[in-house]
């Protein structure tokens, strides 16, 4: 029979390694957070002596974490990622009929490239990257207007971005390649991402320096980057609620 407690158990391991391993290198003081967010603060509440933070991802799942309020993770500001793949009908050799693209998601004001597909959800804009005219990976006319026919999306009532697709347009869904996601701190020298991805061996790691990834739950894979002492506080303190 298995241990229904095995999974929680093993994380706990695997995050008192990466504790161990971070201490071993030494402490760096996190920096209070002095300047903008850019992305997102959304809403939090106090429950005792920690921050209760509800999410939802790009694809509609919601969560709620907490972690202790000198984290100051609501503060980095969040934006969501996410990717999508239009079947279409390819003109050149060189390029498939799927044409595959990651989300460039901004919260507020700011300048897409050229040739980009925008999209305005409310205070989210959603950019869709697509190469020069005269590029074999370009999408054509029809597949540009399929694209932008096919991706909708709306705003919660908390304010987050949830995103949704029609045929021929398929979002990646979670556990696949660039599937939902939030990232707190972007752009920032310090940050924590939350992806709907299934915990494995490989999703556990401290290295390369400067980085660590661990298990938030047996679905949830949490990455951060920053100073040692940031990275400390966010393995050993952000938890589901």
């Amino acid at each position: 029979m298995t241990d229904p407690a095995a999974p929680a158990a093993r994380r706990r391991g695997v995050r008192i390694v990466i504790l161990v391993a971070l201490a071993l290198a030494g402490c760096a003081e996190p920096r209070a957070v002095d300047e903008p967010p850019s992305g997102f603060v959304p809403p939090t509440h106090r429950d005792g002596d920690r921050v209760v933070m509800p999410l939802t991802f790009p694809d509609g799942t919601r969560i709620s974490i907490a972690y202790p309020p000198e984290l100051a993770l609501a503060e980095l500001g969040v934006v969501p990622y996410g990717s999508a793949t239009l079947q279409g009908e390819s003109p050149h050799p060189e390029r498939g009929d799927e044409v595959g693209r990651d989300f460039l998601v901004r919260y507020g004001a700011g300048e897409s490239r050229p040739r980009s597909l925008d999209f305005a959800f409310g205070p989210w804009t959603v950019e869709v990257y697509d190469y020069a005219a005269d590029s074999p990976a370009a999408m054509t006319r029809r597949e540009r207007e399929s694209f932008h026919a096919a991706l909708s999306g709306h705003v919660t009532g908390d304010g987050f971005l949830v995103l949704t697709a029609a045929p021929p347009l398929e979002l990646a869904e979670a556990g696949e390649h660039a599937g939902p996601a939030l990232k707190f701190g972007t752009p920032a020298d310090r940050w924590v991402r939350l992806a709907l991805e299934r915990c494995g061996p490989a999703a556990e790691t401290t290295g390369p320096p400067g980085f660590v990834a661990w298990c938030l739950s047996d679905s949830i894979v949490a990455h951060a980057e920053g100073g040692r002492r940031f990275l400390a506080a966010a393995a050993e303190g952000i938890e589901l609620r």
